[in-house]
């Protein structure tokens, strides 16, 4: 992916460094939730953007909503409880956090659950196996 990319980071921020590091209840959750306006390139502007359309189950709601329903799915799956933590931002502490480590097949885990997850929503009630 980042061949087509003229980043060195495949979904940069909106200033164009790592997103990880990106404001985003700031930055990007008001405009996601609530929608935004076309801001067009001008002289001097910074950020210029294509409309925002408001996702209306979103309006109103807290993004850290979203944290605690991808914790619990992970949990549900049965992940590493130190992944499950690695994953959301969190030291763990004492002997498992300074033993520990997230393997590539924990990542890899992770990964199809979620991906299996977002299928299964895509297919829709009564149309996934």
């Amino acid at each position: 992916m980042l061949a087509s990319h003229d980043n060195k980071w495949v979904f940069p921020a909106i200033a164009g460094g790592c997103l990880a590091s990106a404001a985003f209840s700031v930055d990007y959750w008001p405009h996601i939730s609530k929608g935004a306006d076309e801001r067009k390139r001008t002289p001097g502007s910074r950020n210029p953007r294509p409309a925002i359309p408001a996702v209306p189950d979103y309006v109103g709601k807290r993004i850290y909503r979203i944290r605690h329903g991808h914790k619990a799915w992970l949990d549900e799956d049965g992940h590493s409880r130190f992944a499950v933590e690695r994953r959301m931002g969190h030291e763990v502490p004492g002997v498992e956090g300074t033993y520990s480590s997230v393997t590539v097949a924990m990542e890899r885990a992770i990964m199809k659950a979620l991906q299996d997850r977002w299928e299964t929503f895509q297919a829709g009630p009564g149309l996934s196996e």
